[in-house]
């Protein structure tokens, strides 16, 4: 199973996959203060809720516009799941060209929604 992570501004949508099952989908408030102690334990009770392990839960992935809360979600990840997450952003190692001046301004949901498209449709799209 993976965590998917999508930090917005004002919350952030935490979703557990099984494959391509979704087996339980949170929205928490975005709170960049939290320690990596305080959101493991909050994601680890979330995912017991849903009927798993925290054990099962074997990859992750981050995608932010708070850049100030990431580094406490790959902590939690790593100390709470054992694992390290894939971070989103244009340092990320992706199959999509970003064709911009300054990449690394480009938000990492304008990325995921850029590489979904690009699945979606196997060409280049707006």
């Amino acid at each position: 199973m993976i965590l998917v992570f999508d930090v917005g501004n004002t919350e952030t949508t935490v979703g557990l996959f099984d494959g391509t099952e979704l087996r339980g989908h949170w929205r928490l408030s975005t709170a960049p203060a939290r320690t990596a102690d305080e959101l493991g334990l909050l994601l680890r009770g979330l995912v017991h809720a849903a009927g798993c392990e925290p054990a099962q839960v074997r990859g992750a992935a981050i995608g932010s516009v708070v850049p100030a809360i990431t580094p406490a979600l790959v902590e939690a990840c790593h100390v709470y799941f054992e694992t390290t997450p894939v971070v989103v952003d244009a340092r990320a190692p992706l199959p999509i060209r970003l064709d911009v001046d300054e990449p690394l301004t480009v938000g990492a949901d304008r990325l995921i929604n850029t590489l979904a498209a690009s699945r979606l449709y196997g060409r280049d799209v707006i």
